[in-house]
């Protein structure tokens, strides 16, 4: 009796939890392990040629296809059949390529076809082979797939690999790929930064900026240095990936930005060289982000950032996104890194500073979140079916309503000073009822000569539906964006402005530059 691997096996492949960047990490791990296993051979080649490891991954949505290409060590005939292992135990599993499975699972993710060129120095061949995923049992010989190869001549003093991948089922293309180049970026941070590798994306380089040694990104102390320090290593009672038990050494550094945002922060995981867990995920651990998920919205957790180092010997999950912590590791790592970072983290809660422009990324995912829905059926039909009410009608429903839920939930009440039409105070009050509708406007203006009444909805979907996300910051952008509304509209009925769509718009953009420039300033 056998225990038989069928092709649903393979093809489970292609719903493994990879995310884009994740899933040509792979790639690029072997070419970088590949160079540091024939470091001295590699370097005298680059010195030669003025150059280093460069990786390029090209990716067209439309073309079906996926290059990748490296000038790393290449592979000779029997690496190549031993890379064609899935789950073979590598020769070096203490570097990058541990599991012996990146390569096959990674390229069958992609797609169900691709195709390998490789060629190391001294050799005058080019190995290639070709594999495509069979549709079931009856196209395989169980428990190995054939896969097309040739031989064909090179230049003896050429190494490199290519790998080219169709019948694609992960595609990339479009704002993705801008995506990917910086996620890259930041997992490969280390080898781009020392000049040991180049890597390209659609031509473009990847890069990481989100900040410098020099300490320009870094809040300042009294004296002008950065507040960015060393973690002092210390060690942790734990086992490693093959289950021995271990001392374990971890180290790194924090520092405090100037100007940060909650993408910005965290602590991105470093474990053998390269960046397991890091920006715009990077590891936010309670202590002391707090226990919200992704941290809570604080002056310390948008702008607390660094690089925790964990020893190579520490286990990692299958896609190498994220350390596999063992027990109460996690927490105990946390403590302990907590213990050196006293003053740092009492000046990251006392301090606060202008907030830089959004990120690309941070913009992309905006725009992607925001815009859920708006493309559905469902809000197509609404458009289509809104009916408007003549003002007189606006005005009549609103006045029952307002009767309705007078005095009820009174939030806030801002006095203006001099600002009514003689001259007085105009105050503003800002109420919310619990008792109005999911059907009823989300928010009732009432303006009056010296006072503006702000009533929200607070059973409206959409207010609902923000709450429920349990985030302070949609209610406070949620509650200021009624006052512009309410003032906006008590400006233009008070001074006999005709309430045009631009006018308002026009009104409110002033509102909104003054309190954007108050909380600059704050």
């Amino acid at each position: 009796m056998k225990l038989t691997v069928g092709i649903g096996a393979l093809r489970a492949y292609q719903r493994l939890p990879y995310k884009t960047w994740e899933a040509l990490a792979e790639f690029v791990d072997n070419a970088v392990q590949a160079y540091q296993n024939n470091k001295e051979t590699l370097d005298a080649s680059y010195a030669a040629s003025k150059t280093c490891l460069e990786v390029y991954i090209s990716a067209d949505k439309d073309s079906d296809k996926i290059l990748i290409s490296d000038n790393s060590s290449g592979m000779n005939r029997n690496t190549l059949e031993a890379a064609l292992v899935i789950g073979g135990s590598p020769t070096n599993d203490e570097g990058l390529s541990e599991y012996g499975m990146g390569m096959k699972t990674a390229a069958i993710w992609f797609g169900s076809s691709w195709r390998i060129r490789t060629k190391t120095s001294g050799e005058t061949v080019e190995h290639q082979v070709r594999f495509k995923l069979p549709k079931n049992e009856a196209d395989s010989d169980l428990p190995s797939v054939d896969v097309e190869y040739k031989e064909i001549p090179a230049k003896n003093n050429l190494h490199y690999t290519m790998i080219e991948i169709t019948d694609l089922v992960h595609p990339i293309g479009g704002k993705a790929i801008n995506r990917v180049r910086d996620y890259l970026g930041s997992i490969y941070r280390i080898q781009i930064k020392s000049g040991s590798l180049k890597l390209f994306v659609n031509q473009e380089p990847c890069v990481f900026n989100l900040y410098e040694d020099s300490g320009d990104a870094f809040h300042k102390r009294s004296d002008g240095t950065p507040w960015r320090q060393e973690i002092e290593p210390f060690t942790i009672e734990t086992m490693d990936s093959k289950g021995n038990p271990i001392r374990a050494q971890i180290s790194g550094w924090a520092g405090l930005l100037e100007s940060g945002s909650r993408e910005k922060a965290g602590f991105s995981i470093v474990r053998r060289g390269r960046v397991l867990q890091g920006w715009p995920n990077a590891w936010k651990p309670n202590p002391p982000f707090g226990d919200q998920q992704g941290g809570t919205n604080t002056s310390l957790n948008q702008r607390l950032v660094g690089e925790i180092r964990l020893d190579d010997r520490l286990p990692t999950d299958h896609t190498k996104s994220a350390p596999l912590w063992h027990g109460d590791d996690e927490e105990v790592v946390a403590k302990e890194i907590c213990k050196g970072l006293t003053d740092l983290i009492a000046e990251g809660k006392a301090t606060w500073g202008k907030r830089s422009q959004p990120s690309r990324v941070e913009m992309e995912r905006a725009v992607d979140e925001a815009v859920l829905g708006f493309s559905t059926s469902d809000f197509a039909t609404t458009l289509k079916l809104i009916t408007v009410p003549s003002p007189s009608v606006i005005a009549a429903g609103n006045q029952l309503t307002l009767k309705k839920s007078s005095g009820q939930g009174l939030l806030k009440t801002i006095t203006l000073k001099g600002q009514a039409d003689n001259g007085g105070d105009l105050v503003v009050r800002a109420l919310i009822s619990q008792d109005l509708g999911v059907n009823d406007l989300y928010l009732i203006i009432d303006a009056l000569h010296d006072r503006v009444d702000l009533l929200l909805n607070a059973s409206h979907p959409y207010f609902a539906a923000g709450m429920n996300m349990g985030s302070e910051a949609f209610l406070v952008d949620y509650v200021r964006n009624c006052l512009f509304d309410g003032i906006s509209e008590w400006k233009a009925r008070r001074h006999g402005v005709t309430m045009e769509p631009e006018t308002m718009r026009n009104i409110k953009n002033s509102l909104m530059l003054s309190i954007g420039v108050i909380d600059e300033n704050r």
